[in-house]
């Protein structure tokens, strides 16, 4: 009877231990979160020091509502830069497992686009395959010659076996051509 007491106040004692660490453990997680948070203006800045060297914002731009608007992505915020160019943060949808991507899309002051960047994916797995080589190639046109599609083919522009990410990444970047041509450059 004495040695099922000591095995039972020792199995005790060694979950209280585990149930300990795992506080500690949690409590560690939450504070490494909050400190290595980065921020969505940093992660801005970040973009457009990839996408658009030498970038200056000039104003945060109303989102227009437009009942015509692809039904494939969300224009999430626009911002003005002082040289007459934009940045529009879309959502595209249609990804893995109904997630999406969050892109930063530059448009130059010639109504080009002149980068793009991830912001952010939700459950898109794929999505670390799309390395800046693909985001410096990817819809970027050869020179100023080039007019902006109505709408970028997927076909071309597919990285890898992610075909639903490349089609997050392409439905985002094609609701933010619509609105740039219907939009911010409409003549």
């Amino acid at each position: 009877m004495a040695d099922k007491q000591k095995f039972t106040s020792k199995s005790v004692y060694v979950v209280l231990v585990l149930v300990v660490i795992c506080l500690v453990c949690t409590l560690l997680l939450a504070f490494a979160k909050d400190l290595f948070a980065v921020s969505d203006q940093v992660k801005f800045d970040r973009s457009m020091s990839k996408i658009y060297p030498g970038f200056e914002k000039k104003a945060d731009v109303e989102v227009a509502a437009d009942p015509d608007l692809p039904s494939f992505g969300e224009v999430k915020s626009v911002v003005a830069a002082k040289d007459g160019g934009y940045v529009v943060e879309v959502l595209g949808t249609g990804g893995y497992k109904n997630g999406t991507v969050t892109l930063y899309v530059a448009f130059g002051s010639n109504k080009l686009i002149k980068g793009w960047s991830i912001k952010e994916t939700v459950n898109q797995s794929f999505a670390s395959k799309i390395t800046d080589r693909y985001q410096q190639t990817w819809y970027i046109p050869v020179d100023d010659s080039y007019t902006l599609p109505d709408s970028y083919p997927l076909g071309t522009n597919k990285a890898t076996g992610a075909t639903y990410t490349s089609t997050a990444v392409n439905n985002a970047v094609n609701t933010a051509v619509y609105y740039a041509k219907h939009h911010l450059f409409a003549d």
